[in-house]
């Protein structure tokens, strides 16, 4: 009787052990390991900052340089023309503009209709020593402002046609071309031609 007692006290425990295992919960699973939200997208930002660095291009200053256009010497091309009284420097004389009248002694001569007489005066000076000679005065034309040429109808000057003969250093002379050109023609442009070829150009309004 005392055999039975035990073993259904055995018994007993032993369905009290199995109902406390079975009505256990389950562990539950470990969390995988995450790494802070915050440092993800801080090294995010940081990233895509360097990205941006690296293409942006770097300013260059910009510097500007004025270009001067070369403005030939006065008086010694077509394009600068040289006015009433101003002096153009040739390597042996210097040439002056120093009227636009008839001069004296000019004879009584009627321009053709349409036109009229344009009779610029010139004076030449040599810059050669008194024992040296200029040579000869050149050829003269007329430009107006079609582009045509004229030539001097009559070289005349106060006291009689212009020198083509040399003259002597630390002396000058003066002479006056007449041209023929069209009323409307204007402005103009003298154009001397010395020996060797130099130029002169002078304008006449």
């Amino acid at each position: 009787m005392r055999h039975l007692a035990l073993t259904a006290a055995l018994l007993a425990n032993a369905i009290l052990l199995a109902s406390c295992t079975f009505l256990s919960p389950l562990a539950a699973p470990t969390p995988p390991t995450q790494q802070p939200l915050a440092t993800s997208v801080t090294e995010t930002v940081e990233t895509t900052a360097d990205s941006t660095a690296a293409i942006t291009p770097t300013p260059h200053p910009v510097t500007h340089t004025a270009t001067l256009l070369w403005q030939p010497p006065l008086g010694l091309a077509l394009s600068n023309p040289a006015t009433l009284y101003t002096a153009v420097e040739h390597p042996q004389m210097t040439i002056t503009l120093v009227g636009l009248e008839l001069p004296a002694g000019f004879p009584s001569v009627t321009p053709d209709p349409g036109y009229r007489f344009v009779a610029p005066q010139l004076s030449f000076f040599c810059h050669l020593p008194a024992d040296s000679y200029c040579r000869g005065i050149g050829s003269f034309e007329l430009i107006d402002s079609q582009g045509t040429r004229h030539s001097p109808d009559v070289a005349v000057s106060g006291e009689g046609f212009l020198s083509t003969e040399a003259f002597p250093g630390g002396t000058a002379i003066t002479g006056g071309m007449v041209f023929m050109v069209p009323s409307d023609a204007a402005p103009l442009i003298l154009r001397y031609v010395g020996f060797h070829g130099r130029e002169a150009f002078f304008r006449i309004e």
